[in-house]
């Protein structure tokens, strides 16, 4: 029997249906198009908006948009990571079986994320970029004043590397010899999510290290307890968590 299908008998033993685990030639149809075309957005609008602010000599702005771009890249990997591990389950509507089943199966078999493709890792995500950051970011990009444009430079980099957060994941999960020597060289000096750190995270009750692209912000998110203090927030206004599933 193969990896595959190891996995998926032990998804379906630990209370995951595996119904639909797979996307249908239809759904992967779309992930293919967010696949070639949210880059290509991304690739125009990170030329224009940051074109305009080097021939500009907004050096700063520039450099700052970078840096804030990139942390807000692995502030949202780590909500949304936080999010579908807290909140809903496998039969919650449209997010259920697309996003927070995998999130929750992954805590039970954390190498099943090893053996799906390059169009299941990331299909999903730069699916929902295309149809749904795209739009944005093309109008940020049509406002021509400086401000504007630095905006725009700092949305387009957090929500590439923000959609990339599941191949990054990925690669913290492969065996060292799996990534390419670029990739290991990124993750020892910990420019991408490391391994080591990450694995902090799978460690019960699983409630730290949730940030996944490239984990800088942990060590002072789980400092200040800023996911307790966040789902205490939730519950104020009603959101409880959920752990119906097995987690």
């Amino acid at each position: 029997m193969n990896v595959t299908r190891q996995v998926s008998k032990k998804m379906q033993g630990a209370g995951f249906s595996g119904e639909n685990k797979e996307p249908g030639s239809i759904h992967r149809f779309f992930e293919y198009l967010g696949l070639v075309f949210f880059p290509m957005v991304i690739l125009y609008i990170l030329g224009s908006s940051g074109l305009a602010l080097v021939n500009g000599n907004h050096w700063v702005l520039f450099t700052f948009a970078i840096a804030l771009g990139l942390l807000g890249a692995d502030m949202i990997s780590g909500f949304v990571h936080w999010f579908c591990d807290t909140y809903g389950n496998e039969n919650t509507p449209v997010l259920g079986k697309s996003i927070i089943r995998d999130f929750r199966m992954h805590h039970i078999y954390p190498k099943d994320i090893t053996v799906h493709d390059f169009v299941y890792t990331n299909g999903n995500t730069f699916l929902f970029g295309l149809v749904f950051i795209t739009p944005v970011i093309l109008l940020l990009n049509a406002i021509e004043t400086i401000p504007a444009k630095g905006f725009t430079f700092f949305t387009a980099i957090t929500s590439f590397f923000g959609c990339a957060a599941n191949m990054v994941h990925k690669w913290a999960h492969n065996a060292p010899e799996i990534n390419s020597g670029l990739v290991r060289f990124l993750q020892k000096h910990h420019l991408v999510l490391n391994p080591g750190h990450h694995a902090r995270h799978h460690k019960a009750p699983y409630d730290i290290h949730y940030n996944i692209t490239f984990g800088w912000l942990n060590p002072l998110l789980d400092k200040f307890r800023f996911w307790d203090v966040l789902e205490g927030l939730f519950n104020f206004f009603g959101l409880k968590r959920d752990d119906s599933d097995t987690r």
